[in-house]
Parts: structure tokens; sequence; C-alpha cells
């Protein structure tokens, strides 16, 4: 599973995530510190960063406007070598998720990769932008460094 996380413009981003035969891509405003969430819903799952906060189960929401799209992750046996992390990812036409979502899938993929291509993924925004330009380009929230 390849992750690549993009500033497309003031405010918004897009998220793109590659299987091995499938592409998604997803958009992301500022309303919500899209980013941050996302990492850090991914980070609880590993309890050799921060074993008082671990969870197996986590998730997080990215807003749209109108949309929303909801992660929710599941990691299994984190030192497998093998696909351990599960997601699904939902989403809505609006934020008030009154209607089924248009969009409910579930992925799987080993949890260390999916980390790897993220922190890659990551490397290129902070050469693109550095730390000022992202904080310009993202409504003014920091990079989430930690």
């Amino acid at each position: 599973m390849k992750f690549n996380y993009k500033i497309t413009d003031a405010g918004w981003a897009r998220c793109e995530l590659e299987s091995s035969n499938q592409q998604f891509s997803f958009e992301a405003s500022c309303i919500s510190d899209a980013l941050k969430q996302f990492l850090e819903a991914i980070l609880r799952l590993n309890p050799d960063i921060d074993s008082e906060f671990y969870e197996d189960e986590t998730e997080c929401s990215w807003h749209q406007e109108p949309g929303l799209i909801e992660w929710a992750f599941n990691i299994s046996d984190i030192k497998s070598t093998e696909e351990n992390l599960f997601f699904t990812v939902k989403q809505y036409e609006d934020d008030s998720r009154k209607h089924r979502p248009f969009i409910n899938m579930k992925l799987s993929c080993n949890y260390d990769k999916f980390v790897a291509s993220i922190v890659t993924s990551l490397e290129a925004l902070l050469t693109e932008f550095g730390l000022v330009g992202y904080s310009e380009m993202w409504d003014g929230a920091d990079f989430p460094i930690a």
C-alpha cells in the first residue's frame, strides 16, 4: 500500500492510496487538521511509540466542504511482516452522516510498510513547502512534526 499526501491548493490536500490493483484519491479541507489527525490515529496503533496511549482501534475524520471522510484503523500483531493493518474508508456527501456513504471500502496492508510510505510522502511535502510554507498553505496549522 502506497500513501501520498499532497497540498493541492491553499487549504486543500489530496491523499492518494495505491494498493496492488487499485488506486484511490481523497480530498481534505483545512476545516480539520487532516494530516495531524491521520498521523495521530496511525501512531496510536503502535505500542512502541507510547504504550500509555496505545490502542488497537483508532479513527479520524477529514472534512471536505461539505463532504466527510471517516477512517477507521485496526491492528493485529504489530510485529508481523504480513498484512496486519486493516482499515475502512467511508466517504459521505456531507458531514451530517445521515445518509449511507457513497464510498465504503476495506483495505489491508503491513503496518510498517504503510508507515514507511507515509514518511516518504511527508518528507516530499516538507521538501516542497518547508515548515513555514506548509503552515501558510494549511490555514496556519503547524506541520505535525511530533
